[in-house]
This record gives C-alpha cells, sequence and structure tokens, in this order.
C-alpha cells in the first residue's frame, strides 16, 4: 500500500489531489477532522468504466463517497452503512473529482482505489 503522507488530499475542488498516475494502487487517507472533506481529481482520454472502491471501518466513523463532473455537479453517491462505499460507472472522457466525507461530521481512516477500464472503441477489433 502506498500512503498519501507525502500528500495530504486537499479540502477544495481547486487544490484536489490529481490521481492520474495512481490508478489500481491501494492508498491511504483520513478524514481527520468534522469539517475535512478529501477531494481528488482524474482525467479520463476516451470513454471508460470507472470503479472508485472505499474500505473504512464503519464502527470508527461513517464515511461517504461523491463522483463530480468537472463542473462541480453530482454524479453519482455511495452513502451506506457497511465498511465499504463503491462507485462504479461508464463516463466519457473529462476531469472528474470525487469526494470523500464523513457522514454528520464523521472522522475516519480509510483506504481507496481508483480503477479505469477504457471502453473498445465499436467496430475495432
Amino acid at each position: 500500500a502506498l500512503g498519501l503522507t507525502e500528500m495530504e488530499a486537499e479540502d477544495s475542488f481547486a487544490l484536489a489531489l490529481g490521481l492520474d498516475s495512481k490508478y489500481n494502487v491501494v492508498l491511504s487517507e483520513e478524514i481527520a477532522s468534522t469539517t475535512d472533506k478529501d477531494y481528488y481529481k482524474f482525467t479520463l482520454a476516451q470513454s471508460s468504466q470507472v470503479t472508485i472502491d472505499l474500505a473504512l471501518q464503519h464502527s470508527q466513523g461513517d464515511l461517504d463517497l461523491a463522483l463530480y463532473s468537472s463542473a462541480q455537479a453530482v454524479l453519482a453517491r455511495s452513502q451506506g452503512t457497511s465498511n465499504y462505499e463503491q462507485i462504479k460507472g461508464t463516463y466519457a472522457p473529462g476531469t472528474y473529482y470525487f469526494q470523500v466525507y464523513g457522514y454528520g461530521g464523521a472522522k475516519g481512516k480509510y483506504n481507496f482505489r481508483i480503477s479505469i477500464r477504457a471502453q473498445e472503441a465499436a467496430g475495432e477489433y
């Protein structure tokens, strides 16, 4: 596992931590205060299936996950009550953000992984 101790995730869209070189790697972070929100950014060069997996200890804090467009519109949320959150879908080329946050001010450590799989272009064999 690769920790982000030297690259703290930032608390706004403008300062979102870029993950374009961190696909398929498990990263560790923490929601350290009741107002903390961690923002991450990634860019798709072509239509791709995106999976964001978030692992946490729900008993230590209910953390949730949201995916946003480049215009900061919510595209998907995962707001479960287990030790696992996931957002999965196919998205067009562009820049996207996702946010990890505590429900009702919850705090806690988490691990996450983003997986990107480019869609095959129609007609290519």
